[in-house]
Parts: structure tokens; sequence; C-alpha cells
């Protein structure tokens, strides 16, 4: 299971409805938005690693905040800035010990789920945004829609209509609804 609900409402087919919303247009851009996500995550996989070693063993740094914007190359960029991230790295490294950072990183790899079900939904939030504007603008040749996290929050809420029922995300939630549906009437 996700992170956070963000991180269920930021799949990658959902983001393509999306889209698909915001540019009017009945492509499928799922191609796209896949190879972005691969790339900001791999990019910020260390930042990631650090992030779980600072939730396993208790360091109290602020890894993974409330968004990514620090380490994008602009503040409407969906591309990391590796000078960004290699600074912000130098500076935290030095609260962890290696042996902290190893045990993260066999946790991260050793995890099924992909790095966007891991990483903080909030965390995300901005990629997500900026990844909207920049396809709906190259789609429609136009300027970048304005989008809110609110606007985002209610773009993406309801599950993509057409996602595969194998989703194991959706499973989860299923059951779990299930099981509260089912508590209220024991």
């Amino acid at each position: 299971m996700s992170h956070s609900i963000e991180c269920v409402m930021y799949c990658p087919y959902n983001v393509n409805a999306c889209l698909k919303k915001l540019a009017r247009t009945f492509d499928d851009y799922i191609a796209d938005i896949q190879k972005l996500y691969d790339n900001f995550f791999t990019d910020m996989k260390e930042i990631i690693a650090y992030d779980i070693a600072n939730n396993v063993f208790g360091v109290g740094c602020s890894i993974c905040g409330d968004s990514c914007i620090p380490i994008m190359e602009s503040n409407h960029s969906v591309k990391v800035s590796a000078d960004k991230r290699d600074a912000f790295i130098d500076k935290i490294s030095s609260k962890f010990t290696p042996k902290q950072i190893e045990r993260a990183k066999q946790l991260l790899d050793g995890d099924k789920r992909e790095l966007r079900q891991i990483v903080k939904g909030h965390f995300q939030t901005s990629f997500v945004i900026n990844l909207l504007k920049k396809l709906t603008s190259q789609i429609t040749q136009d300027k970048a829609p304005s989008i809110s996290n609110d606007a985002l929050y209610a773009l993406l809420i309801t599950c993509f209509a057409e996602c595969s029922e194998e989703c194991e995300e959706r499973k989860v939630i299923k059951r779990r609804v299930s099981r509260a549906v089912a508590a209220l009437y024991a």
C-alpha cells in the first residue's frame, strides 16, 4: 500500500486521465508520464534512502518534506537539479552513519512498491502539478493551466474509471472499505 492517499491519486494512469481533461484530448500520454516519473524518482532515489533512514532510525531530520521544489531545477520544472540534490545530501549526510544509509538502501531495494508509492505524497505534489502543466502546454501549444494543490486534489480524487481491477492499491482500498462497512453493521 502507498504511503498516503496522494500516492494513490498520483498513479500515472490517473494522472494521464487528468491530463486528457486539461488538454482536451483523447490521446494517451501514459508513456510520457511514465518516463517523467522514472526520471524524477531515479534522480531522487538517494534522497528517498535518506528519508527512509531518517524514519527507521529516528534521526529527526526533515528530508522529503512538503515539497520537492527546493531540489528541482526551478519552481516550474519536472527535472531534479543534480547540484541542488547533491548539496542537500552533503548538508544532511553527517547526521547519518554509513550503516544506516546502507540499511535504508537495502529496505528500498527490497520493497516491491514503486518509488512513488513510498515517498510522501505532499513531497510529490509540486512535481505532479508541474508535470501536468508542462504536458498540457506542450499538447495544446498554449500557456500552462493554473493548477493549485486543491484543484489537483479535486481532479485526481476519483480513481480513474478505466483503471485495471488488478491495481493493488485499489484492491487494498476496497478491502479496507469493505471491512469498515462490515464493522459498522456488526
